[in-house]
């Protein structure tokens, strides 16, 4: 299904928690002439940030976890093992929430109007990785707006409910990651509630 696309001004108008409660997803047009950091400038600005740096086999339907552990975001940047390891899928994050003026450079604007990311359980979360890196289908906890300031990410949105894509329980293991792990590879005898939906997926 399509999605639908907001320019900066009809998001205004709309506003933020209209369009949280109205729980479907959109892509908005950022207001002319934002010019965000790309790469180079994050890793200037922000060289000395510790970052967790998440790691996994480059294999969609890997069942392990990811491993973690801390490094500065210069050395993800540095090591072109991060960046070019064919077998190995590596992406770093760090929430900057309470770095509102970088956070604000980073962008190009003013985010905190926009987004209130600072409040209690909120984040201002800063994703880098490598090309073609995959992440399993999972459901995030709270309302997430994605603003990409350099490259392409593809986001494959499937119908809301839990059930038919949770079929384990957390008590299991399983946790925030669906049993079908990519939504455009599902095998219909063994997941044909997931497959019925999928129809519907953005």
């Amino acid at each position: 299904m399509p999605v639908p696309r907001l320019s900066f001004d009809e998001f205004m108008a709309f506003g933020r928690d209209a369009l949280i409660r109205a729980d479907v997803p959109v892509v908005i047009t950022l207001p002319g002439g934002t010019e965000g950091m790309g790469k180079e400038g994050v890793a200037e600005l922000l060289g000395e940030l510790p970052v967790t740096l998440f790691t996994e086999p480059s294999d969609k339907k890997n069942p392990e976890r990811w491993t973690t552990r801390e490094i500065r975001l210069a050395e993800f940047f540095a090591d072109d093992t991060y960046q070019n390891d064919a077998s190995t899928w590596n992406r770093v994050v760090s929430n900057i929430r309470d770095r509102p003026g970088d956070v604000n450079r980073i962008l190009g604007f003013d985010a905190g109007k926009l987004f209130d990311y600072r409040r209690a359980l909120n984040a201002a979360n800063l994703w880098i990785s490598h090309r073609g890196v995959f992440t399993q289908s999972h459901f995030d906890e709270l309302e997430n707006f994605n603003i990409a300031l350099e490259g392409r990410k593809r986001f494959v949105m499937a119908p809301p409910g839990s059930r038919a894509y949770y079929p384990r329980s957390l008590k299991q293991g399983f946790g925030d990651k669906s049993q079908v792990f990519d939504f455009d590879d599902v095998d219909p005898a063994r997941f044909p509630r997931i497959a019925a939906k999928l129809a519907r997926r953005r």
